[in-house]
């Protein structure tokens, strides 16, 4: 298929999914309304400003787990400080809104590779934490939703978390085999040669514990959200919107094309949510989350420029004994 025409099929097959996504909540916003109005949702700015504190933390401790990876794959170069490593990873977390979900990582390698990194180390970094949260973030989301959902019953969510403890494991102990399937499957799909590097068991059940930490603070984050909007008198209900987030979020990341996974996490949180709970909920809770999601992005984003504007971005390339490699 042409370049062209492939290019052009995205973009069309893009709005056609966006615009299906906004007519099915416009449809469902129409027909819930009165229940929406009935629900008395209010804004409490304690939780709110609490809610938007931790989901920053998030931000944070996922930062500072990259920042260990690349770190540790570099030792031959200066560490990345703290303060370039909210500059990278936060500016680049912007491009996540271009479709295509490439774009951050092809920032990232553009800046860090004038500095003296390995591109195929920072490429290869980048798809080991993408992949650990991708999994964290399942691994917690579906024991939720099997705990919290009210649908599904004691059997099934048994065999739902013994299942997702086991993939995780199977992840966790076979990852080398796993990594260079998908490095193969990225060699292709980015056009770039990544060169599989050694991680060790350790290293990645390190990386698991930061991820997981990471989710749970995007999960209370969430929580708070709810709080945060006067659902204040049922925590099953909240701790399975978290649930519904988590999964939403892995969902909307897997639609290459969507920017953001914009629409596709809402529409896989509306579904999780309604099939246990009032739809008024469902069809509010996920907006707010959005919200909550992209004010941070944008803040971070505004930090992270404020932060590398002078030291990192427009600074000349470090000076070290070891060759630029790809």
């Amino acid at each position: 298929m042409p370049v062209r025409l492939k290019k052009y099929l995205k973009i069309v097959l893009t709005i056609l999914i966006v615009s299906i996504i906004v007519f099915f909540f416009a449809r469902e916003f129409k027909k819930n309304w009165e229940d929406i109005l009935d629900k008395n949702f209010r804004i409490n700015f304690y939780w709110l400003i609490a809610s938007f504190v931790m989901v920053i933390a998030a931000y944070l401790a996922n930062t500072l787990t990259w920042r260990q990876l690349i770190n540790a794959y570099h030792k031959q170069l200066p560490p990345i400080t703290v303060k370039e490593s909210i500059a990278i990873v936060n500016t680049t977390q912007l491009a996540k809104y271009i479709p295509g979900k490439v774009w951050s990582y092809a920032v990232q390698i553009y800046w860090l590779s004038k500095k003296g990194y390995s591109k195929s180390k920072v490429l290869f970094i980048n798809i080991v934490a993408t992949l650990s949260t991708l999994c964290a973030a399942t691994f917690i989301g579906v024991i939720i939703i099997a705990v919290f959902h009210a649908k599904i019953n004691s059997n099934t969510s048994i065999l739902l978390i013994l299942g997702i403890c086991f993939a995780y494991a199977v992840f966790v102990f076979f990852h080398t085999p796993i990594l260079n399937l998908i490095i193969k499957l990225s060699n292709k799909f980015m056009k770039k040669k990544i060169s599989p590097l050694k991680i060790s068991l350790n290293q990645i059940i390190k990386t698991q514990l930061f991820y997981i930490i990471t989710n749970l603070l995007f999960g209370m984050s969430i929580f708070l959200t709810c709080m945060a909007i006067g659902l204040d008198d049922n925590y099953s209900l909240n701790t399975l919107i978290v649930g519904s987030f988590l999964i939403g979020d892995v969902v909307g990341f897997l639609f290459i094309i969507i920017p953001g996974g914009l629409g596709v996490r809402e529409s896989m949180m509306f579904f999780i949510i309604a099939g246990s709970y009032q739809k008024d909920v469902a069809l509010v809770v996920p907006l707010a989350t959005r919200l909550l999601t992209m004010t941070a992005d944008i803040s971070m984003g505004i930090l992270g420029f404020f932060l590398g504007k002078k030291n990192l971005f427009y600074k000349k390339p470090r000076l070290t004994n070891s060759r630029y490699q790809y």
